[in-house]
């Protein structure tokens, strides 16, 4: 039987247990006590991604026996969505005749524009509850959610100090009755960033034999402000699933850009053709979920294009590949060059490709090209089957040293 995530396990019950930021949590808790006497009728907690923000929510809602209705903003992005669920539960009495609390987790995930409305929605769903509202955000100070900090009570949450995220990892291994090293839980904790979620899953899956330390020290330090390149880098070297998943969680970049990158950089790092094979036909069963959301706008879809495109793509391939790779957009291959005779040779072959998959000459170019570039000169076969003559072929493998 597959083990329990232990962030779900050991997660804190009560509001003493909850890991740091003692005065903001004390703050909460002053809030709820007296929310009917309070100018603000929600509570917008802001911090870093595992600092214990929705943690700290769930052990206020618990401590004071409340029912907890939760909705994640990143995945119920429109007006309807957030209608339907937080609407109803703000005005409606509970079945158990329990008092709540409506969460709704990063909200900085939701679109104010017009054709979603989720924000308006949420805006009027706090003005008119009969319930508190939590809300938790990575970055509160978008120029959208304005008025959304102007009608919430605002506090900070700040990642706990090294100290107190290995403490955290000691309470844990001594409730499971594991007898770990010091050494293992300073070197996690110190490379969690402030992250307590992401230490306790490190700490499992080192335990359950699936990731050695020396593999945590080859994945780098986890940094809530990752860059793109080092979130590709975590993507296309790790074959652990949390850390691929987890890879992409603290981007600015929005998904669409996030698939482009991987794309265009998995060929650099994926050597074995089948191990390419196999990474291609996830990303492709990704674009499918992406052109889904293009269509319908509907971002329940978002969770599968973004687990296709990570944790697929990570287990793509049989064993890591130890080279270094300098990851990045590859605008050269777009661009093909300054001179009006490249583009030409570089449209005439998107053109014949274009053909061959059914698709528009510009998705070869910025999606196709990047790839076949690299895999072409290794398989004939496949030159041959996109119509592809041996002078196209050493045209882009000729371009590729430039």
């Amino acid at each position: 039987m597959r083990e329990a995530p232990w962030v779900e396990k050991h997660r804190p019950r009560r509001l003493k247990d909850v890991l740091g930021n003692p005065s903001v949590v004390k703050r909460m808790n002053g809030w709820l006590l007296n929310w009917k006497g309070e100018r603000h009728k929600a509570l917008l907690i802001h911090g870093p991604a595992g600092c214990g923000k929705t943690t700290a929510a769930y052990a206020l809602a618990e401590e004071h026996d409340r029912e907890v209705v939760e909705l994640n903003a990143s995945d119920f992005r429109r007006k309807v969505d957030i209608n339907d669920i937080m609407g109803n539960a703000a005005t409606q009495q509970s079945l158990y005749r329990r008092e709540r609390i409506l969460l709704l987790d990063e909200v900085d995930g939701i679109h104010g524009t017009a054709d979603r409305g989720g924000l308006p929605s949420l805006l009027k769903i706090i003005r008119t509850t009969a319930y508190p509202v939590i809300l938790t955000a990575n970055d509160i100070y978008q120029p959208k959610l304005r008025a959304l900090r102007l009608l919430c009570e605002v506090v900070p949450f700040r990642k706990p100090a090294v100290v107190a995220v290995k403490k955290a990892l000691r309470r844990v291994v001594d409730t499971e009755g594991r007898d770990v090293e010091d050494e293992l839980l300073s070197d996690i904790a110190s490379r969690s960033g402030g992250d307590i979620r992401a230490a306790i899953n490190d700490l499992q899956t080192a335990l359950a034999g699936g990731i050695p330390l020396a593999d945590l020290e080859a994945l780098g330090n986890r940094d809530q402000t990752r860059s793109l390149t080092e979130a590709v880098r975590i993507v296309l070297k790790t074959r652990n699933i949390q850390h691929a998943l987890e890879a992409t969680d603290n981007l600015t970049e929005d998904p669409d850009t996030v698939f482009t990158w991987i794309a265009h950089n998995v060929a650099l790092e994926y050597d074995e053709p089948e191990d390419l094979a196999r990474a291609m036909d996830r990303l492709s069963r990704a674009d499918v979920f992406r052109g889904r959301i293009f269509r319908s706008q509907n971002w329940r879809y978002l969770v599968y294009m973004r687990d296709l495109m990570t944790a697929g793509v990570a287990l793509a391939k049989r064993d890591k590949y130890r080279k270094f790779v300098k990851y990045g957009y590859p605008q050269r291959i777009i661009r093909m060059g300054r001179s009006k005779e490249l583009r030409a040779t570089r449209d005439e072959i998107a053109e014949k490709v274009a053909r061959r998959c059914h698709t528009s000459r510009r998705v070869v170019i910025d999606e196709y090209l990047p790839v076949l570039v690299r895999v072409l000169p290794r398989s004939p076969e496949l030159a041959e089957g996109l119509g592809l003559t041996e002078s196209d072929v050493a045209f882009l493998a000729e371009f590729l040293r430039r």
